[in-house]
């Protein structure tokens, strides 16, 4: 059985990164919505604390992957599922019930988000999306994907 877990480092610095993004995109909107709508002091401090608390609600309810284990033998895939407010599920399913794609994003995709996803498509309808922003860099996307497939 293959145990891979997320690089803490590697995560720590994604998440940083994405927060300095939002928080530059929400200074543009300011600038932006201030320039064109003249807005007063207080409603652009209302603005700003609107659109935090969707982000942060957002970052607290979401579920992220915390650990995938590959059991070959059973030829089964097991994922477990963290989220700051729910707390952890684990979700298991067979090899021949999901499909498994590594996808390189390019262009602006690949400097705003992940350059990389690993999709994971379940028959009955999910779809798992794991990229360097939880922790798991290319190598270990690669490791999956071809401990599935094989």
């Amino acid at each position: 059985m293959n145990t891979f877990k997320p690089d803490s480092r590697l995560q720590k610095q994604s998440e940083l990164k994405y927060w300095l993004e939002y928080l530059v995109l929400l200074g543009i909107v300011v600038l932006v919505s201030n320039y064109v709508f003249m807005l007063t002091t207080e409603k652009i401090a209302l603005l700003l604390s609107v659109l935090l608390l969707i982000r942060i609600a957002d970052r607290i309810t979401q579920y992220y992957v915390s650990q995938i284990e590959i059991d070959k033998e059973e030829a089964n895939i097991k994922i477990v599922l963290e989220s700051i407010l729910s707390g952890t599920k684990v979700r298991e399913y067979e090899f021949n019930k999901i499909k498994i794609e590594l996808v390189e994003h390019s262009g602006l995709r690949k400097y705003t988000g992940s350059p990389f996803e690993l999709l994971i498509t379940v028959e009955s309808g999910g779809l798992y999306k794991i990229g360097n922003r939880y922790g798991y860099n290319i190598n270990t996307l690669k490791e999956i994907e071809r401990a599935v497939r094989m």
